[in-house]
């Protein structure tokens, strides 16, 4: 009786660890696909500017407007909003945390500060740098994905 007893709890036990570990494979699993599904977003807006920038586009509008867009999907994806009180660095923490690499975000944090707030036409060496940081953030999306 008491080997019955034993081999029923052994079993038992068995069972929950396998439907507990389920359970948190299925949550992680949904959680990944939410995230990846961010960074996609993320790097297709990434791709825009870049398109726009090696169309000819307004270098300054251009960083605007990506800068722009990714606050609003980590707003709409995150439930993350770039108030008047975030400042740009701390919004650069929520864009690494979810997921994008962080020197190119930095990077194009402070090319956006110069375009929106600086007094300077961008040049080539600026243009440059917004080719290289938004290039590798699409980039690192997509290595991510496979």
């Amino acid at each position: 009786m008491r080997d019955l007893t034993t081999a029923l709890s052994l079993g038992l036990a068995v069972v929950l660890t396998v439907v507990i570990v389920t359970a948190l494979y299925i949550l992680w699993r949904r959680r990944l696909l939410a995230q990846d599904d961010t960074l996609a977003d993320l790097a297709r807006e990434a791709q825009d500017a870049l398109d726009d920038i090696q169309a000819g586009g307004n270098l300054r509008n251009a960083v605007i407007r990506c800068y722009a867009e990714m606050s609003r999907v980590i707003g709409e994806k995150r439930n993350i909003q770039r108030g008047i009180t975030m400042t740009s660095h701390e919004f650069v923490e929520q864009l690494v945390k979810a997921g994008l690499p962080q020197r190119p975000v930095h990077e194009l944090t402070y090319l956006f500060e110069e375009a929106r707030y600086g007094d300077r036409d961008p040049g080539p060496a600026e243009e440059q740098r917004a080719v290289a940081c938004l290039s590798t953030i699409v980039t690192a999306v997509t290595e991510l994905a496979r």
